[in-house]
Formats: C-alpha cells, sequence, structure tokens
C-alpha cells in the first residue's frame, strides 16, 4: 500500500512539474528515491530563486540610492553652457499650487549658452588676428598670386567674419582676384569685422598682388563669363560689335566650327568595309554547317548500310536500298550520295569509284577511310561489314573526344565572362574607397 501511495504521489507531482525528461527518464530510479529527490530538488530550486530575487532586489535599492548620491543638484545644472556650446535639454517636474488646488507636471527647459564676456572676448579676438592671416593665405600677404580664402565664422562659430575690399573690381569680397586689372605690386587695403556676441573688432591687411607669379587661367575664366554676359545682353546698333581687347589681355574671336560630319563620313566607311568583307560570310556559314550535318550523319549511315549488308545485299543493292530509304532527307550526305549515285547510272560506272571521288573532293578523313573500305571490300560483304562496324566505332570515339573538346573550349570562353564580372565587383567595390581618398 505505501508503495502504491508513494506511485501516486510521485506521478503526481510530476504531472504538476511537467518535466518532459524527468517523465522520459523515471524508470531508470525507484520510485521512492526519485519523489525523494524532486522533493528536495524543488525545496533548493525554490530557496535559490528566493535569494536571487531579494539580491536583485539589493542591487536595484543600491543603484537607485547610488544615482540619487550623484546626480547633479539643480543649480549645477541651472549653470549656463559656455559661449559658442550647444543648449542643453532640463527635464524637470512643476508643481503648482493655488490654495487647496495643485497641479504637477513635467516641464523641458532649454539652457541656452551664457553671453561671451569682456575678457573671453579680448582672448578670442587676439587668437583670430594671430591666426586669421595664414588661414586665409597660405603663403605671405605681401606677394599674393592666387586667389584668398576669406573665412565667413571662426572658432567653430563663434566668431562671424565679414570682409572689405579698398578695390573690389580687383579683390571680391569671396576672395577672388581679377589679376588682369591688376598691376605688379599693387597694393590693396582688406578689412576685416569679426562681431562675437555683443563685441566687434576689425582689423585691416595689406594685401600685395605678385602678378608676374599669378596663374591667369581663373582671371581668364572669369573675364570671359563676364564679357559673355554683357555681349548676351547688348541690344545697342544694328550689329554685335566684339571687343578686341579686355584691359591688358587681347582677345581672338573665332566661329566655333561643328565637325560632327567626319564621325558619319568615318563611320559610314567602316560600315561598308565591313560589309564588303563579310559579303561570303553566309555562304561560309552555310558550307561550315553543311559540312559539320555530313560528318555527323556518316556513323548512322554506316549502322544502316551495315544492317543492309548483314541481311545479305551486295554493296550497290546495299547503297540503293539505303538512298531509297532516305530519298526525302535534306542531309547533305544523302544529297551527295544520291547525285553519286545518279552520275554512276549515266556513265555506267561503278559506285565505289564514284564514292571514291566524292571523298576525296570532301576532304573527310573519316568518310575517305569508308570510301576506301568499300572500294577494296565491294565485293566482299560480310567482311565489309565487319570492317565497317569497326570504322563505325572508331567514329563514334572520335565524336566522344571532338565533343570533349568543345566543352572544355566552352569552359575556356566562360571563363572570360566570369573574369568581367569579377573585376566588375572588384572596382565596384573599391571605388568608393578610392573616391574618398580622391576627395
Amino acid at each position: 500500500m505505501e508503495r502504491k501511495n508513494t506511485g501516486h504521489r510521485l506521478l503526481a507531482f510530476l504531472e504538476e512539474q511537467r518535466p518532459a525528461k524527468l517523465r522520459h527518464q523515471s524508470w531508470v530510479l525507484p520510485e521512492s528515491y526519485m519523489l525523494e529527490a524532486l522533493e528536495r530538488g524543488s525545496e533548493n530550486a525554490f530557496v535559490k530563486k528566493a535569494g536571487m530575487l531579494a539580491a536583485a532586489l539589493a542591487v536595484l535599492l543600491l543603484v537607485l540610492l547610488l544615482a540619487r548620491l550623484l546626480a547633479p543638484e539643480l543649480d549645477e545644472l541651472l549653470i549656463r553652457p559656455p559661449y559658442g556650446s550647444e543648449p542643453e535639454d532640463l527635464s524637470m517636474e512643476l508643481e503648482m499650487s493655488l490654495g487647496k488646488q495643485k497641479l504637477i507636471e513635467a516641464v523641458d527647459i532649454i539652457v541656452q549658452p551664457g553671453k561671451l564676456g569682456a575678457l573671453e572676448a579680448g582672448r578670442l579676438f587676439a587668437s583670430l588676428w594671430e591666426e586669421l592671416p595664414g588661414m586665409i593665405y597660405e603663403g605671405s600677404l605681401n606677394s599674393v598670386s592666387t586667389d584668398l580664402d576669406l573665412l565667413q565664422e571662426f572658432d567653430n562659430g563663434k566668431v562671424r567674419l565679414f570682409w572689405e575690399s579698398s578695390d573690389p573690381n580687383v579683390l571680391r569680397e569671396d576672395g577672388s582676384i581679377d589679376f588682369l586689372s591688376a598691376t605688379q605690386g599693387m597694393r590693396l587695403s582688406l578689412s576685416c569685422t569679426a562681431e562675437a556676441g555683443d563685441f566687434t573688432d576689425r582689423k585691416e591687411f595689406m594685401v600685395i598682388i605678385d602678378k608676374a607669379s599669378a596663374d591667369l587661367e581663373n582671371s581668364f575664366r572669369r573675364r570671359m563669363e563676364l564679357l559673355a554676359l554683357e555681349l548676351s545682353s547688348s541690344d545697342s546698333g544694328t550689329v554685335l560689335v566684339l571687343p578686341m581687347e579686355s584691359g591688358e589681355a587681347k582677345l581672338d574671336w573665332n566661329l566655333s566650327r561643328s565637325y560632327g560630319a567626319v564621325p558619319l563620313i568615318f563611320t559610314a566607311l567602316l560600315a561598308g568595309l565591313f560589309l564588303y568583307f563579310s559579303r561570303y560570310d553566309s555562304l561560309e556559314k552555310k558550307l561550315k554547317n553543311d559540312a559539320e550535318a555530313f560528318r555527323n550523319e556518316l556513323p548512322n549511315m554506316i549502322l544502316q548500310l551495315i544492317l543492309l549488308l548483314n541481311a545479305g545485299l551486295v554493296s550497290t543493292a546495299a547503297f540503293e536500298e539505303l538512298l531509297e530509304q532516305n530519298k526525302r532527307s535534306s542531309n547533305p550526305l544523302y544529297i551527295q550520295l544520291r547525285l553519286a549515285m545518279q552520275r554512276c547510272r549515266e556513265s555506267n560506272s561503278s559506285f565505289s569509284n564514284e564514292l571514291y571521288n566524292l571523298a576525296r573532293r570532301s576532304e573527310c578523313k573519316e568518310f575517305i577511310r569508308f570510301a576506301n573500305l568499300v572500294y577494296e571490300n565491294s565485293a566482299r560483304g560480310t567482311q565489309l561489314a565487319e570492317k565497317l562496324e569497326r570504322e563505325r566505332s572508331s567514329m563514334w570515339s572520335g565524336r566522344l573526344n571532338m565533343a570533349k573538346a568543345r566543352a572544355k573550349t566552352a569552359e575556356t570562353k566562360l571563363s572570360f565572362p566570369l573574369m568581367l564580372l569579377l573585376l566588375s565587383v572588384v572596382i565596384v567595390s573599391i571605388a568608393p574607397a578610392f573616391l574618398q581618398m580622391q576627395t
């Protein structure tokens, strides 16, 4: 009875816990031992889980306490960021009350950066005037031979810059210099106004033009664009007058001529040459295809001839029966055999001679061997059939080897498109990096 109760308790416990592995493997140990082990394991698991939960709660409380202790005070969060920094977002909880009514609401505040002080502004302007000459021109401003890079801001936007030239026709506000309007050693005054917060400072720079060392390409291009704009907007007079000089530069006007007919004529000439040299391509292709069909049909024809010879027919009668069976075939082999048979009847000559002459004209090695066998053994039906059987086997072996060679050739031809595909993948892979290096 006790064993039965123990079994019921074990089944009830297993059904309650539903451990699949234990149910499948419980037959290994006695029922009492299994029940005791499961109950002990259940108690240990409960103790472990309770301990883990308590430890997790303790860690969470510790983290919350540390976060509360390390959190900055409200006064620290209300300190404005330094001038030129990004604004900071501050999430707060606001409680508003009047009498017995009150409302608690979450409020987001943006703390703007503080204003620039006089001392900091002085240091900022001093750093600007010290670094600015080297930033707008790589060399010395006493010998300028290229355009200037006039900045619009300094120190990540803390200072805004405004430029003014003593001669805007030569030195423009964007830093470009018209060397065609300038003279060698020309002195220009370039003033820069700097604004930082509520403070403003101004400084002038002396720029000396070195026209002898200047690259005039950009000046030429800008002057040409200006001339084209002026001439396009002019409507005075009955004839548009083209200037022959612009400042010190001389102008030479020529009509742009189109040479579109030359490529067309050249293309037509190439097309004519291609058509002339390819006029026999279709005939050559047909002859090649017919010769291929001739060779491919030869083993089948020999097989039919062997069957007829084994049936007791002599060679000439076997050929006549063969041609009768294939009289509607358009294969070049049967067409040539029918013509040879016709010449044989017209000239009253032997068919083996006509077949041998046809083989010599065809220059097909397999057909020449076949014609020789027929010519030499035309009077020996059984021996001819045996020799033709060996020849047919040799032809099939040759065709098999030829097919293998063509398969290898096809693999070689397919390797070139594969190389192109791999090359395109490599180019697509390295192009972004190469462009990044260029920029």
